[in-house]
């Protein structure tokens, strides 16, 4: 695989990598960096996935640019996997971005624009909920699904 990524630790004490819970991020660019967001999305990880120690996300601006700003107010390491545009053509690089994220990530919060269940931000929630990844949905109307992991025997 190309080397695009981007690891950074805006506090080194979170490591080891090994034993910590990584959370995927994602979400619409519609996402205004407004500080009502930001507690929105604050809000949920605190509550829900306290043991957080590492974020994962795409790069870009909106809801990612939240991610990266909640790492940094809380110390947490940072995964950053970019589209890879010289290794895939331009509209399937950002998918397989987003299968690289899911695969990597032990529970996804996605942050929906006005319009949910399309683009970038559904196709990442369709391959978390197929791996049996929670999901916590951030709907723009302030409505929020969480969808646990199924529960298996075997």
């Amino acid at each position: 695989m190309p080397g695009r990524r981007t690891v950074s630790n805006y506090d080194k004490k979170n490591l080891p990598f090994f034993s910590s819970m990584k959370l995927l991020i994602t979400g619409s660019r519609a996402i205004a960096e407004i500080e009502a967001n930001f507690t929105r999305l604050a809000n949920e990880i605190t509550s829900r996935y306290p043991n957080v120690s590492i974020l994962l996300h795409g790069g870009a601006r909106g809801a990612d640019q939240l991610a990266d700003r909640f790492a940094r107010v809380h110390g947490l390491a940072v995964q950053v996997i970019r589209p890879d545009y010289q290794y895939y053509p331009e509209k399937l690089a950002p998918l397989m971005r987003n299968t690289e994220l899911v695969e990597l990530a032990d529970a996804v919060v996605a942050f929906y624009g006005p319009k949910s269940k399309t683009g970038g931000t559904w196709d990442t929630v369709k391959k978390a909920l197929a791996k049996n990844i929670p999901v916590t949905e951030l709907f723009a109307d302030g409505t929020v699904r969480h969808t646990p992991a199924r529960l298996s025997l075997f």
